[in-house]
């Protein structure tokens, strides 16, 4: 999710991307902590993170410089993601920032810093899933909101004022739904992502039959059925 026009300032952090989420030990129904890696006492965490009613948003905190993705940034992001993996109380992910801008992308003083290949291989690693445009990667251009909406980097934009209401929309919906149900498909997703399509399918295909006879598929269907709100077993 992302705004129209860049940069925007929102009131408060800008959110960027939402995923589902649902994992394995339980928390407070709401708890706000930093993240940061390398932990040193003292210094300002790289990325905030605050659960309420499911949502857990890591809100990147290095506004002052763009919240460019050093290494420290991402530790510290990958250390916050591998946490809420953990979390059975986290249904959805919100990626955030503080400042005017959501991300200005890697820290070129600190890319400057380490000619070495090893050490440039290890960072990029690091953003291995993330998209590239041929574009982008041939220029070096910026792009705004609404050309990232055309290029299918983000599946919506709205105005800078509407974002949190548009957020909450989206991560409302995705918390009403079955956590198992939305654990298992994004694990059949991620295990046929990279495989032969007829492979693809045999996995999705199993996959399926196993996700109809969950006990939240059965309660989803008699209660589309019966007219009436379902009640999943994760108790949201």
């Amino acid at each position: 999710m992302s705004t129209a026009g860049e940069p925007k300032v929102s009131p408060g952090a800008r959110r960027a991307g939402v995923t589902g989420g649902a994992d394995r030990a339980r928390r407070p129904e709401s708890e706000s902590h930093p993240m940061n890696a390398p932990i040193e006492q003292g210094v300002i965490p790289f990325v905030l993170s605050e659960t309420r009613e499911g949502v857990c948003t890591l809100t990147l905190n290095r506004g002052e410089r763009y919240n460019t993705l050093s290494s420290a940034m991402l530790d510290a992001l990958e250390h916050a993601l591998d946490e809420v993996a953990t979390r059975e109380d986290v249904r959805v992910v919100v990626i955030a920032a503080k400042g005017k801008g959501f991300c200005a992308g890697h820290d070129l003083g600190e890319l400057r810093s380490h000619p070495d290949e090893a050490w440039q291989r290890e960072l990029f690693g690091g953003c291995s899933r993330a998209m590239i445009k041929l574009t982008q990667l041939l220029t070096g251009d910026t792009i705004d909101a609404a050309t990232a909406l055309d290029w299918g980097l983000v599946n919506r934009v709205v105005p800078v004022a509407d974002l949190d209401a548009a957020v909450k929309v989206f991560t409302d919906r995705i918390v009403a739904r079955s956590a198992a149900i939305i654990a298992l498909g994004k694990r059949a997703f991620y295990a046929q992502v990279d495989r032969p399509l007829s492979v693809a399918y045999e996995g999705t295909t199993e996959a399926m039959a196993w996700n109809l006879v969950d006990q939240d598929a059965f309660e989803g269907m008699d209660a589309f059925l019966e007219k009436r709100a379902a009640k999943w077993r994760s108790g949201f």
